[in-house]
């Protein structure tokens, strides 16, 4: 056996080594008008990640991809239209993807249908990849159908790259709609997925070294008799451990099956009806442990465990819209392990859920704490889990591939002064870890809580070993005692009542309103919350927020020009 995995390893390197296909995303509409503005861009190999102005030549609405090498270096990126590099070029024979007079229309923007493109890297090399992109047109009475999904093939051999193949056909159907994709438990292949959005019928397809193979149907599933067509809005995925396929949209209800990695089936439906019927901002994402979904709705994002025995009763609302913050929509897990939540409206503002495998609202829904340098409009990439493993043990475990762990965690600071959180997001499957803080103190749990004597820079580095191999990963803390060092406090510039305050605050300030939010941080620094400002006076909410001592920041163009002390009972 041992010759048959070498030989295995060196056939397919790529597949052993980072797969940090996901470390970017590229957002905003890239246009106003005719002139081009700069689009916004999230580097997640850093953390806390690198959120800046992005001078991209292409804009992105709803069907947006953004590529990088195995790394994290960033390769390619496309608006379903267009295909460019990380110079900005189009690449060779890079435009005109699924073209038609509607995507003439969208030229500039993109195509306008969610999860209307993925990337997926070839099981032959780690720098060509597959593009699979929904081929969007003008039908009366709908506005807009997807009829074909087609698919496209990107060489990144050289710097500029080119398309060598496009727009071939992968499946036509009636309404063709949401993309996704899962490793097969071989680790080396991936299934494709997509459903017809009039009946519960779900198209799949094998890409192996070979291309697309085992193109076929499954009729599955609870199909309510008041079935609606969903309008663009939901979404459909994989659970990262592969285990479930979810398929959401607030009119028709949620839909949960079991998936086999092997043969690509669904089996086991699970229909849970949703009660706020709202198509278009609609959204849902699965934890990085698989255990919890969250799905949103406009208003509500709702928390469900798929362990649980009946996955309806364990419905539990972590987060209510509240003013004057953009309402719910897409959510997408991130490579930092966060879950990202963007509105269908046009905003600077989004949400993040920090802690998605903690039960309940331990998990922490942070309303507006994403802010971008330009507006975004439900632009979130679709990323599969890149770091899926093979199925151990199973019957279709054949390539006898046996990646390494792949080591990766990040921190946060808890509300009191240097206690840190260490939250660990290690890939392929590690059975142990050992943590070095950095002061001579160490750990080997999952997900340590470390409190530091003293500030300081401090080099963290944590190990993890599954039964193939070890990998280590080691990033550097810059603590300070951000609790003794109390904020400006300009209490008449900032005027804030009531307070103490229970669950809303008017908030009145000087001067204008331009270029104006307003940030309310606990007594360690840390962010609890942002709102955009248009107005003062203007009204906030702090229900959400546990008792305690918080100070509200006036933030004007970037800089904190006041702050006041709020107290939440």
């Amino acid at each position: 056996m041992k010759p048959i995995v070498l030989f295995l390893f060196l056939a397919f390197p790529f597949l052993v080594y980072c797969q940090y296909h996901d470390a970017h995303w590229i957002s905003g509409a890239g246009y106003e008008g005719w002139t081009i503005i700069p689009s916004n861009k999230i580097d997640f190999k850093e953390y806390p990640y690198n959120l800046q102005l992005f001078e991209g030549s292409s804009g992105h609405y709803l069907s947006s991809i953004t590529l990088s090498d195995r790394n994290g270096n960033l390769l390619l990126y496309s608006n379903g239209i267009q295909v460019l590099n990380s110079q900005h070029e189009k690449l060779l024979n890079g435009d005109s993807l699924s073209w038609n007079e509607l995507a003439e229309d969208f030229y500039a923007e993109g195509h306008p249908m969610p999860d209307g493109i993925i990337g997926l890297p070839a099981s032959h090399s780690d720098s060509i990849f597959y593009l699979i992109h929904s081929l969007e047109e003008y039908a009366f009475g709908f506005g807009a159908t997807v009829s074909k999904i087609l698919y496209s093939q990107a060489d990144m051999r050289n710097s500029h790259g080119m398309i060598t193949i496009k727009n071939e056909i992968l499946w036509e159907g009636v309404l063709l709609t949401r993309l996704s994709a899962c490793r097969h438990a071989n680790g080396r292949d991936w299934w494709v997925m997509a459903q017809d959005d009039t009946l519960n019928v779900y198209y799949r397809a094998l890409l192996n070294p070979e291309g697309f193979t085992q193109i076929d149907t499954q009729q599955i599933g609870f199909h309510p008799p008041w079935y609606q067509f969903k309008d663009g809005g939901g979404q459909n995925l994989f659970t990262p451990n592969g285990a479930k396929y979810i398929d959401f949209d607030a009119w028709n209800g949620l839909r949960i099956y079991d998936f086999d990695r092997c043969s690509g089936l669904l089996s086991n439906p699970v229909w849970i009806s949703f009660p706020q019927k709202w198509s278009f901002g609609a959204g849902a994402a699965v934890s990085p442990n698989s255990r919890f979904l969250y799905v949103s709705s406009s208003i509500w994002i709702v928390q469900y465990d798929l362990e649980a025995p009946d996955i309806a009763a364990s419905a539990d609302t972590v987060a209510i819209w509240q003013g004057p913050f953009p309402k719910f929509a897409r959510m997408n897990l991130m490579m930092d392990g966060k879950i990202y939540i963007m509105p269908f409206s046009w905003t600077h503002y989004g949400h993040y859920i920090r802690y998605p495998n903690n039960k309940g609202k331990a998990c922490e829904v942070v309303l507006g704490g994403v802010h971008f340098p330009n507006e975004n409009s439900a632009t979130m990439p679709h990323f599969p889990n890149y770091r899926l493993g093979p199925l151990n043990g199973s019957a279709c475990d054949t390539l006898g591939l046996a990646p390494g762990p792949l080591a990766w965690w990040r921190w946060d600071q808890d509300t009191l002064p240097l206690k840190i959180q260490f939250t660990d997001h290690s890939a392929y499957q590690p059975i142990s870890w050992h943590w070095e803080f950095g002061d001579g103190q160490s750990a080997n749990d999952v997900n340590p809580i470390h409190t530091y004597l003293q500030p300081g820079s401090y080099q963290v580095c944590l190990s993890v070993c599954n039964a193939n191999a070890c990998d280590t990963m080691c990033r550097t803390l810059n603590l300070q005692n951000v609790a003794a060092e109390e904020p400006d406090y300009h209490p008449q510039a900032l005027h804030v009542y009531p307070n103490p305050a229970y669950d809303f605050v008017d908030v009145a300030f000087d001067g204008n309103a331009n270029d104006v939010q307003l940030r309310l941080t606990d007594i360690s620094g840390r962010i609890c919350a942002v709102f955009p400002c248009s107005a003062s006076p203007t009204t906030i909410p702090v229900e959400t927020q546990a008792p305690g001592l918080y100070f509200l920041q006036l933030i004007r163009r970037g800089s904190i020009t006041a702050t006041a002390k709020l107290v939440v009972a």
